[in-house]
């Protein structure tokens, strides 16, 4: 998704700056799919990511905290399951997810409930004229 983090180019010299701060600690290392429906894609990510989780290691930086599988992942791609998995979505009980497997895509679900609800009653119903500032900050 390339939203943060360290490039491949630039790993090793993060890990040097790193391991060399006396102030910093390297607890946890994570990167996140953006789909898990394509076969291919996630596979050269998850081999990027123990690429990267190797450079970490000759680094002699390793962190307890290391995960990647996202609700979908957790489902569907095990090898994904580091140290720790992020249900996500899946917390609130949606667990159907089409994603890209060996004879090809399935659908994967799992029996989840969600972990809340929300309930609520109306109390009130105000008319407000158009242009009339509404809650905090004012919002129009």
């Amino acid at each position: 998704m390339t939203r943060l983090g360290a490039s491949r180019e630039a790993l090793p010299g993060v890990c040097a700056a790193i391991a060399s701060s006396p102030h910093l600690i390297l607890e946890g290392v994570s990167t996140h799919f953006a789909s898990v429906r394509d076969p291919e894609r996630p596979r050269q990510q998850v081999a990027l990511f123990d690429e990267a989780l190797t450079v970490l290691d000759a680094s002699k930086l390793r962190p307890a905290l290391i995960h990647m599988a996202n609700s979908a992942a957790i489902l569907s791609r095990f090898e994904t399951w580091k140290t720790m998995v992020r249900p996500g979505l899946a917390l609130y009980g949606y667990s159907r997810s089409r994603v890209a497997g060996v004879a090809g895509s399935v659908e994967v679900a799992a029996p989840l409930r969600p972990v809340l609800s929300w309930k609520t009653r109306v109390i009130a119903l105000k008319d407000v004229p158009a242009g009339q500032a509404v809650g905090y900050g004012g919002t129009l």
